[in-house]
């Protein structure tokens, strides 16, 4: 009788953990709302207003200030290990294209503060042995959207998420969670916007 009881103990505890472990997946950066995507490709950019860096004045983006530009619009958030992933391919991406008049990187951290984007963003991380585990993302430009308000004008799920703008202030691309692209393809998808 002991042998059962202990057994169905085992059985009750690797269930508990197994909900735990599913409402963590859940609650992440991978599906926190789990609703929809409101802006589509072909769709125009929608106006939105974001926080700088600092913490201190706000810009409203619009279609216009799309128009002419060939652009990308990447929401995240530091704590995220999908955007962890991302981010690098991105920086790298933004340092071949930053030279160009005709490219914007819109970067919006959302749900976070301006002293928290700070820490990830600039010092490089090195593990014990030195060797760099994040690179500095120094130079490359960040706003905030500390409520979510500015995420939840486009979807209100899932990050990391990247908008590729054409030129006429359109939706052209959307990627979502995992990229599955290296720096040369967003480059390449980036000049070929029209």
């Amino acid at each position: 009788m002991k042998k059962i009881a202990t057994i169905f103990a085992a059985a009750a505890m690797a269930a508990v953990a197994a909900v735990a472990a599913v409402t963590v997946l859940s609650v992440g950066c991978i599906s926190e709302k789990r609703g929809g995507d409101f802006v589509k490709v072909g769709d125009p950019v929608p106006s939105f207003t974001v926080t700088n860096a600092s913490g201190e004045g706000t810009k409203t983006f619009s279609q216009a200030d799309f128009v002419g530009k060939r652009s990308m619009i990447l929401f995240f958030a530091t704590w995220c290990p999908d955007c962890r992933r991302e981010l690098p391919i991105v920086h790298e991406a933004w340092l071949r294209l930053r030279g160009r008049s005709d490219f914007q990187l819109v970067a919006v951290s959302r749900d976070e503060t301006a002293e928290t984007v700070s820490k990830y963003w600039n010092p490089p991380q090195l593990d014990e042995s030195g060797a760099v585990t994040k690179p500095s993302f120094e130079g490359m430009p960040w706003w905030l959207d500390p409520e979510a308000k500015a995420f939840n004008t486009f979807a209100d799920s899932y990050i990391p998420r990247v908008y590729l703008v054409d030129t006429r202030g359109e939706i052209a691309s959307v990627a979502v969670e995992t990229f599955d692209l290296s720096v040369d393809n967003i480059v390449e998808l980036i000049e070929g916007l029209k």
